[in-house]
């Protein structure tokens, strides 16, 4: 497969909103047979890293 001169990204993604971000986890599906999703106390209870990598900021305001 050819890189086409493309580096490798990072996406991090954050969600303010504690009720939007319950209702999206809550209402995913696995579009994976036998995945298995995380309900709202996995989600919550998760171990979180610190993003140490040099990032934008971004998003509907």
């Amino acid at each position: 497969m050819g890189g086409g001169g493309l580096g490798r990204g990072f996406l991090r993604l954050t969600c303010s909103d504690p009720a939007e971000h319950r209702r999206r986890v809550t209402s995913l599906s696995a579009d994976i047979p036998g995945l298995p999703l995380p309900d709202w106390q996995q989600a919550v209870d998760r171990e979180y890293e610190p993003w140490d990598r040099e990032h934008q900021l971004g998003g509907r305001e």
